[in-house]
């Protein structure tokens, strides 16, 4: 598989994170659902027949060398890709999912939050149902690869009912907040649900993610009179975000208030570019969660209505 396609990259990345963090010991269960679960998201990233065999022996056989955070050390301290040439480039990035594993438990482990979750030192069994639950639990701390995760499972089905409506809305919080894995997620879902209009916007913010990766906040001219007004605005929320409150704030986990903003129809864009510009003032928490009762009457009760 030619990892420098972006499709392909993205494709094998998410695979990786998604079943490594369901768990690293393999049984029959974990291997039937991330055998289909492989099958899903080659699916969503358009991987051929092939690559999608190939993405299977990877991950439930050749990448299982390295499981825990200390294969993952050991494999960089002592340049594994050397001792295997030819899944070295696989081997990089499994050892990647794992480490992001890491931070995560570093991360929650700093505010006591569901960090044993995350203990990957050891090989942690494989219980679907339960590992779902504390996913789930998990992702409210805003984590992109957790809510990512949930999503997916929510959409295949995997330790929970399929709920493709649930996984769509935390794609969508995944995506408002830079994730572009999410976008083609999003595209997938939508045209199995047969919205067109929603699929082509989503379709459109794949082929441009390519400006969200270099620090653009608009479509350039050139390329504007491309895509309708729904996808301009679209790409320069998310664009947006991801520079003037990610960045610059280093706020890499989900605001799900902030984004609930971005994601409500009665909103315009204008109003959801001002909340983006003054973020850190806080005055958009009023727009969902007033501090105001509209029953109560201002001034003072006069007796006998006078």
């Amino acid at each position: 598989m030619v990892l420098r396609e972006k499709q392909k990259y993205l494709a094998l990345s998410s695979i990786l994170i998604t079943t490594t963090m369901l768990s690293n010991d393999f049984n029959t269960e974990l291997e039937n659902d991330s055998s289909y679960l492989i099958d899903f998201i080659g699916g969503v990233f358009s991987l051929s027949k092939e690559e999608i065999e190939e993405c299977k022996r990877l991950v439930l056989d050749e990448l299982t060398v390295v499981s825990t955070v200390q294969d993952a050390n050991a494999f960089f301290a002592n340049q594994g890709d050397r001792d295997f040439p030819k899944i070295g480039q696989y081997l990089y990035l499994k050892c990647d999912a794992i480490l992001k594993l890491k931070n995560i438990y570093q991360k929650f482990n700093k505010v006591n939050f569901n960090q044993i979750y995350f203990e990957y030192r050891y090989l942690r069994p494989y219980y679907p149902d339960i590992r779902f639950k504390e996913l789930v639990d998990s992702s409210v701390n805003g984590d992109v690869d957790i809510n990512r995760t949930v999503a997916i499972l929510l959409a295949a089905g995997v330790g929970c009912e399929k709920d493709i409506d649930a996984a769509i809305y935390r794609f969508k919080q995944c995506a408002f907040w830079g994730d572009i894995s999410s976008l083609y997620f999003l595209k997938h879902l939508f045209e199995i649900k047969g919205e067109e209009k929603e699929k082509k916007l989503f379709s459109d913010l794949c082929v441009l993610s390519t400006y969200l990766s270099n620090g653009s906040t608009n479509i350039p001219n050139i390329k504007k009179k491309e895509y309708d007004q729904l996808t301009s605005d679209t790409f320069s929320l998310i664009a947006s975000i991801k520079q003037d409150i990610i960045l610059d704030y280093n706020i890499y986990d989900i605001d799900y208030s902030f984004v609930e903003i971005m994601l409500l129809d009665n909103i315009d864009y204008y109003k959801k570019m001002k909340c983006i510009n003054e973020y850190k003032n806080q005055w958009w928490k009023e727009l969902t969660n007033s501090s105001s009762d509209p029953s109560k009457k201002l001034g003072f009760n006069v007796k006998g209505g006078k």
